[in-house]
């Protein structure tokens, strides 16, 4: 069974938060906080780490030669139709040997990264 874990972007003070502070975050949503819902972007951890042995996220932005064309892309991690995905300019794919990839960024402060791939 795979570790849950969270962390949450705060967008008023532009920072990321850790697995405590998101377990509060998911409590309050669940009393219905609208302050969560407006200021705050909760993330979970997909239960992979990259090659340098870094935990990686979803929101976070990846680089690596992706086995599905052995070809070079940048992407963001995204939960889709059940599993995780990166998403690049031009295709989506699933989430395979994270140990070839290495996580460079996340899309909150490293949104640049994507615009050249």
């Amino acid at each position: 069974m795979r570790e849950l874990k969270f962390r949450v972007w705060d967008k008023e003070d532009e920072m990321y938060s850790g697995n405590w502070y998101a377990v509060n975050c998911l409590r309050s949503l669940d009393e219905g906080s609208n302050h969560v819902k407006e200021f705050k972007i909760i993330e979970q951890f997909t239960g992979l780490k990259d090659k340098d042995g870094v935990e990686i996220y979803e929101g976070d932005i990846v680089s690596g030669v992706l086995y599905k064309d052995y070809s070079e892309h940048i992407g963001k991690i995204q939960f889709d139709f059940n599993v995780y995905m990166i998403v690049t300019k031009d295709k989506s794919m699933q989430l395979d040997l994270p140990e070839s990839l290495t996580v460079i960024g996340n899309i909150h402060q490293d949104n640049k990264l994507l615009e050249g791939e």
